[in-house]
């Protein structure tokens, strides 16, 4: 599993810095709207208000966050652009993480720093792209790059698939892990839509390996060809998926239920029994 190496360096940080500075710049991308729409349900459904919530993200999320939860559910909302800038201890009831996760080299060792964030009975949600994300790019990518290139180039990040994110919610130290996929396919006219959709997001590519040729006006058409020969539907509009894994985990508490161990009894049946007597 590349993103918990301690060693491997996949993740170029200043590109990823100047993409998202640009990204910034750019319409907000619908999936970062499906996305809080879909954490701030998540925070109704929690039955309780949250004194201090951060959020890790784009910069316009805090704005977005407080118009659209109830104003009984919070007291402040901080934001920050990156886990770099998180360096307080225990003062947060709520951590969210907004499609940051899947550009950091080690997500175990991030998790393990916002757990040290959260005050007790804490709360972490996260959104990242899991690995059925871009599958039919993905595909296509290597096609053309065998084609042109007689071999693959590094295009593509890897991303942590449904069982690696709940493995590394455990590791973590996270009680009541839950890990839930949103699975979302895209009907795109053209390539560049595509594209430009990625790059609202900065997801371009932002690896260390990535190559410093120019993918050439042969290449790109070469790619559009593949593409439309593969994965396309009968008008000729490109199908592309999108996985968002959604992370939850709380900081243990003495408040919270303790699972029951194998063959336990959720009812006292000498209770029971009396009472029906």
């Amino acid at each position: 599993m590349k993103h918990v190496s301690t060693t491997e360096k996949i993740f170029n940080t200043k590109l990823i810095a100047l993409r998202r500075a640009r990204a910034g710049k750019r319409e907000q991308s619908w999936l970062i709207n499906r996305c809080i729409d879909d954490v701030v349900e998540r925070i109704i459904d929690v039955n309780r208000s949250f004194d201090s919530i951060l959020i890790i993200g784009a910069d316009s999320l805090e704005d977005q966050l407080k118009k659209a939860l109830p104003k009984d559910k919070y007291n402040k909302i901080k934001c920050i652009n990156s886990i770099t800038e998180l360096n307080e201890r225990g003062n947060f009831n709520i951590v969210i993480s907004l499609l940051r996760l899947q550009t950091e080299d080690n997500v175990a060792e991030v998790l393990i720093k916002i757990h040290k964030n959260l005050k007790p009975d804490g709360l972490f949600i996260a959104a990242m792209f899991g690995g059925r994300t871009l599958t039919e790019l993905r595909q296509v990518f290597y096609k053309t790059d065998n084609e042109i290139y007689g071999g693959l180039t590094p295009h593509i990040y890897p991303m942590t698939t449904y069982k690696q994110a709940a493995e590394l919610l455990v590791r973590s130290g996270y009680n009541q892990p839950v890990v839930d996929s949103d699975r979302i396919t895209v009907n795109y006219s053209n390539l560049n839509r595509l594209i430009n959709d990625l790059r609202d997001l900065g997801e371009t590519n932002v690896l260390n390996s990535k190559s410093k040729q120019q993918l050439t006006k042969t290449y790109m058409n070469s790619l559009t060809k593949n593409y439309l020969s593969s994965h396309s539907r009968e008008d000729g509009k490109l199908k592309c998926s999108f996985e968002i894994l959604w992370l939850t985990g709380w900081i243990p508490h003495i408040s919270q239920q303790k699972p029951l161990k194998p063959g336990a009894p959720k009812i006292n049946f000498d209770t029971l029994f009396n009472n029906n007597k």
